[in-house]
């Protein structure tokens, strides 16, 4: 398994919906062999542990507000521009 086809795969990996045991042998496989995935996974988990343990917060109304109006009318993140000039 490549880091590519891991970080593709991951999330069903980590939410167990692979069913086939040989593709998740290749997953623990990949990260006994790989540090960075390793890490990865290192991180997810801890990210998880820490917003399961995290207090409950309320919403504002506003926030709600915003987020459907966000929904309806996504605006771009950012700009793509395209460099029209020939490279050096």
């Amino acid at each position: 398994m490549r880091c590519s086809e891991f970080l593709r795969r991951y999330s069903d990996f980590r939410d167990e919906t692979i069913d086939d045991p040989l593709v998740r042998r290749r997953f623990i496989a990949h990260m006994s062999l790989c540090g960075r995935c390793a890490r990865y996974q290192e991180v997810i988990d801890l990210g998880v542990s820490l917003l399961r343990s995290a207090d409950q917060i309320e919403a504002s109304p506003r926030f709600y507000a915003r987020l459907a109006a966000a929904v309806l009318h996504p605006e771009p993140i950012f700009a793509v521009s395209v460099c029209t000039s020939p490279r050096s």
